[in-house]
């Protein structure tokens, strides 16, 4: 669950976290995407509008109201996933949207540069403070398994 580790070829890209609920799963799913497939800056991957289905009978919230959170989940999308049968969501051409879905705190490799950067979610306390690396400590990786074990770990390293 969390935290999560992004890696590209061994390599940790990003990690990511969430503190203890009932949506962690959802928020740091939100933010992966955001991050993957939408390719947005940490913090607007972060501060982006979040959707959650925690039943099995499709029950959906949507996150909405913050000054933050525009442009929000629009009327349209909701009526397109009432049409798909979740339920939660209100009567057709209302906007159902409100409250804040789960609290997430990211640190991501910028792709051209290669530097760090962090980001803190407005959705909870929170903030992002940059550590000078000392020798031997700039560097994470992630080992490949080994003998069947799901195991992985950060370590130190130079560059």
């Amino acid at each position: 669950m969390t935290p999560t580790l992004l890696l590209r070829d061994g390599r940790v890209q990003a990690a990511l976290g969430s503190p203890g609920g009932p949506t962690i799963i959802h928020s740091v799913l939100n933010v992966m995407v955001n991050l993957l497939d939408h390719r947005l800056p940490p913090e607007q991957a972060i501060r982006a509008p979040r959707l959650s289905v925690t039943h099995a009978d499709g029950l959906v919230r949507c996150e909405g109201g913050e000054a933050y959170l525009h442009p929000g989940v629009s009327i349209a999308t909701q009526d397109a996933l009432r049409a798909l049968g979740h339920v939660g969501l209100g009567d057709p051409g209302t906007d159902a949207c409100g409250g804040r879905i789960g609290s997430v705190q990211a640190i991501v490799r910028d792709a051209s540069s290669g530097a760090w950067v962090g980001a803190a979610d407005p959705r909870r306390e929170g903030t992002v403070i940059r550590v000078p690396a000392t020798a031997g400590q700039n560097r994470l990786s992630c080992p490949p398994a080994t003998g069947g074990r799901n195991r992985s770990h950060a370590s130190g390293g130079s560059s």
